[in-house]
């Protein structure tokens, strides 16, 4: 194992369970979907219809203050429309911090990091990152990460 692949594989030993400590990547393919086709090398595109093209990864947040980051791009022309990423909890009926991105704010051409801020007050449980796209806007969904901000952990 080398390269990329090791660096992700020692910030993944940094959980805990599925409890995030500092860090945490996962492919846009391995979380689930109601609107995305995974694609061979982990990405995920839109179907072409409204819903969420990822929501995951259920884990575990201590407190404290968090970013969210997706890997996206925009395909095809249509740049109109507002895609919303939010954060929840308990199966999506506590919602944590929620932002709207239009389209046309997208790159094309590589994978931008689109992230939104979050705070956990108390411990939270089954937290996941959402991402719905509207009707006839195509995206690109390469990865999401969770970052801890302010941790003392980023030692490897």
């Amino acid at each position: 194992m080398g390269g990329e692949a090791a660096i992700s594989q020692k910030l993944l030993l940094l959980q805990k369970g599925s409890h995030v400590r500092s860090y945490m990547k996962v492919n846009a393919s391995a979380l689930p979907s109601l609107a995305g086709i995974n694609q061979p090398d982990g990405s995920r595109i839109t179907n072409g219809t409204a819903g969420f093209i990822c929501h995951g990864p259920y884990t575990s947040l201590a407190s404290g203050e968090y970013t969210a980051g997706l890997y996206i791009r925009r395909l095809g022309s249509i740049d109109v429309g507002t895609l919303t990423m939010d954060v929840v909890s308990d199966y999506g009926n506590h919602e944590i911090s929620k932002q709207s991105i239009p389209a046309s704010e997208l790159m094309t051409r590589i994978a931008g990091l689109v992230s939104i801020d979050f705070e956990i007050v108390n411990d939270a449980y089954d937290v996941e990152v959402r991402l719905w796209v509207p009707d006839r806007v195509e995206v690109q969904l390469r990865e999401l990460v969770i970052f801890r901000r302010n941790s003392l952990d980023w030692c490897l």
